[in-house]
């Protein structure tokens, strides 16, 4: 147990995960094949209200498959840390090979929520980027909110300051487990279907948040620790 940089106290999870650079390009791929399957049809092509449908739904999905993914690895007792990074290091070349067999190599654009740009301190900016801060810090906040004042929130908390306790108090850690991995994926596919009209997709696009994110993990951790 240790408090972050805020001096709230924070605690970690026994999960090592580094297929979060998958599900980061499974909700920007996932926000691309929705958009087009909601849009068939339509001589017009997506509006707004069909690029939000696509990124929503991909979300959706990616959190299922980060759910379902951590819960196999549950249910054949793979959860060792050592297993599970040899595990996920597959899951991403497997991942990013099937969308390769399936979208080919050649990069794919996904259309925004929001067309046009606007100027801000004398930049050019999207305005589809413009919708990346609020969408983020109400992500945020919908979080706190989740883990503070739910009871599944609650157990997750309680599970990661003493997984022992937990269970003598009748939560599963198991569950809570399975949910944080849930949670992660959908905002991990929330951020790659909302960052994917900036970039052209393509089956190696998971390597570089699966870099940042593991940067951020071991720097935040590694300052945390040094405000005990």
């Amino acid at each position: 147990r240790y408090r972050d940089v805020t001096g709230v106290q924070t605690c970690a999870l026994p999960i090592l995960n580094l297929m979060h650079g998958s599900f980061v390009m499974l909700g920007a791929y996932g926000t691309y094949f929705f958009i087009a399957a909601l849009s068939r049809g339509d001589s017009m092509g997506p509006g707004s209200g069909v690029a939000t449908g696509g990124l929503v739904l991909a979300a959706l999905a990616t959190s299922v498959i980060g759910w379902t993914f951590f819960k196999a690895l549950q249910v054949t007792r793979r959860t060792d840390p050592r297993m599970v990074l040899g595990i996920a290091v597959a899951g991403n070349l497997l991942t990013s090979q099937i969308l390769q067999y399936v979208y080919g190599t050649e990069g794919l654009n996904v259309s925004p929520i929001l067309r046009g740009s606007t100027v801000v301190a004398g930049v050019p900016v999207s305005a589809n980027d413009l919708l990346i801060p609020p969408i983020a810090l109400a992500a945020v906040v919908g979080l706190w909110a989740w883990l503070e004042f739910t009871r599944s929130g609650r157990a997750l908390r309680a599970v990661a300051d003493d997984a022992q306790a937990a269970k003598l108090v009748g939560i599963s850690a198991d569950r809570a487990l399975a949910s944080a991995v849930g949670i992660a994926a959908l905002l991990a596919g929330l951020a790659g279907g909302l960052t994917a009209p900036a970039q052209t997709l393509s089956p190696g696009m998971w390597v570089h948040p699966l870099l940042v994110s593991f940067a951020v993990v071991v720097f935040g951790g590694q300052i945390g620790r040094a405000h005990v």
